[in-house]
């Protein structure tokens, strides 16, 4: 193998790292922010539900 051909097997390997490192932090982004969605929707929907409940508390005073 010539020394151009070592380096351009060489290049290949490192674009191919790259791109694997770059799709795995951008799945691992995609996996937090799914989780903060759901995260904050559960905190959304129980504070929602506590303040339905105190505003029929109220009324049957």
């Amino acid at each position: 193998m010539t020394a151009a051909g070592f380096c351009n097997q060489i290049s290949w390997a490192a674009m191919a790292a790259e791109m694997s490192i770059k799709v795995n932090a951008l799945d691992a982004v995609h996996q937090k922010n799914r989780f903060s969605r759901k995260h904050l929707l559960s905190h959304f929907e129980s504070n929602s539900a506590r303040r339905t409940q105190q505003e029929i508390d109220s009324l049957s005073v």
